[in-house]
């Protein structure tokens, strides 16, 4: 959003920075080290570890970039934004980290749609092959980089909504975030918009049915492997009606350029953002020059982008994460609550097919790499608390931090009171932690 409201696009593909921007940019990442200096007492240690390895590995990639600079630049803004996912994971509740997620998706995109039809061109996508939305009308990008990315957004804000929302609220943002993706023109943002709901009732109905995650595991890939073999055999078809070539739009070019950089260091890439940082970028650009004339910023696909940059380690982290998000949020779905489970599996499944065909993760500025580490930190704290267990005779309990093993009974108030109105203390980092019984209660509501 910095970036869209401060930089001007003096023309077609071109962005130029100013002063203003840099300003921004130096305050927001001021405010965020003001905000981990105040939360530093209050962090999950599990995950703090998690942080500290694998930043250090992303900054360690240095040692072997070919352009060591570069690396460290961007290497420490991905760092430091997995630094402030593991500090939101660490001060907010699971629940509270998808409503926080709604309300900035949603508003961002209400205020975005209003500023389209006051014509104000910062929110505009300047399409390179001149090619209308699906309204017949300028592209749309929101307060984001590009169309794709605001079509991704859009998606992960339908989830939330389904995830938190009933009646005419629901319809309403519903009718706005489809409008959004409309007007973006893109094909990537429109598909996976319309499979969200789908998706997102299915994953709740199974949880709510109670199908254990191995029957879902061999379900959901019987499903997927259906599903990419009516791909396989419909693909010519598929383009037409995408309005896509073959190459969709030179990617699948990309893909094999990108794959060819990485096979040339397959186990710890090029280092982090080097590689079309550095002297290679020109052989890219010249082996794709018949799409344009323009400078290549990535390979335009999250798994082959990672291989080049962390090489074949970076990708099983990578992979391994994604894995853990899908397991312990259908988890979460079939134990503790069906709707905020189906929203964290749902968000994990859109960025998995969204990677396919963008660069969504490890991305240094990207939401989707944001909400993968923020998911994987928020139920890895879940998962670390719900190991200890109910206490005997305890309705309900409260879990302080991961560093910390005790436990605090808490018991209902006595007469008249809903689930919502439990005795909470008030302690930095205490939770209520649904058990036993308790936690169907909150299922049926």
């Amino acid at each position: 959003m910095n970036a869209s409201l401060f930089v001007s696009r003096v023309s077609i593909g071109e962005l130029a920075s100013n002063q203003l921007f840099t300003a921004s940019w130096i305050a927001l990442h001021g405010a965020a080290m003001i905000v981990f200096l105040s939360l530093i007492g209050r962090q999950d240690s599990r995950n703090f570890t998690f942080v500290c390895a694998l930043g250090a590995f992303i900054l360690a990639s240095a040692a072997w970039s070919v352009a060591p600079s570069v690396t460290l630049i961007y290497g420490g803004m991905l760092a430091g934004n997995i630094l402030v996912a593991h500090l939101m994971a660490s001060e907010l509740s699971f629940s509270e980290i998808i409503r926080l997620v709604a309300r900035v998706i949603l508003v961002l995109s209400l205020v975005a749609v209003i500023a389209y039809y006051l014509k104000f061109s910062t929110v505009y996508y300047y399409d390179a092959h001149q090619r209308p939305n699906i309204l017949g009308s300028q592209p749309f990008r929101g307060f984001t980089a590009h169309k794709i990315l605001m079509g991704l957004y859009v998606t992960v804000g339908l989830a939330s909504v389904l995830a938190t929302m009933r009646g005419a609220a629901r319809a309403f943002w519903i009718i706005i975030l489809g409008l959004c993706v409309a007007l973006t023109g893109s094909m990537i943002g429109i598909v996976i918009f319309a499979i969200t709901p789908l998706l997102f009732f299915l994953i709740k109905k199974c949880a709510l049915s109670g199908i254990r995650p191995w029957n879902m595991l061999l379900t959901g890939g019987a499903l997927a492997a259906i599903s990419a073999y009516f791909v396989y055999a419909n693909w010519q078809n598929l383009l037409a009606l995408l309005e896509r070539d073959s190459t969709l739009t030179g990617r699948t070019t990309l893909w094999n350029l990108g794959v060819d950089a990485w096979l040339q260091r397959p186990l710890l890439g090029w280092g982090f953002g080097a590689y079309l940082q550095s002297a290679n970028s020109d052989l890219t650009n010249r082996a794709f020059n018949r799409y344009g004339t323009w400078d290549i910023p990535h390979f335009h696909q999250s798994f082959i982008q990672t291989a080049v940059d962390l090489g074949a380690v970076g990708v099983v982290i990578l992979v391994g994460i994604l894995f853990y998000v899908l397991a312990a949020s259908y988890k979460y779905a079939l134990n503790t609550d069906a709707a905020t489970g189906s929203f964290a599996f749902v968000t994990i499944a859109v960025l998995i097919m969204s990677g396919m065909v963008m660069f969504a993760y490890f991305n240094y500025n990207h939401l989707g790499t944001f909400l993968v580490m923020l998911l994987f930190f928020a139920l890895r704290r879940e998962s670390a608390i719900s190991d200890r267990g109910p206490i005997v005779g305890a309705t309900e309990r409260v879990a302080m931090p991961a560093d910390s093993q005790r436990l605090l009974d808490v018991r209902r108030r006595p007469a008249r009171r809903s689930f919502s109105n439990l005795v909470e203390p008030r302690y930095p980092g205490y939770r209520l932690i649904p058990s036993g019984n308790a936690a169907k209660a909150k299922r049926a509501f």
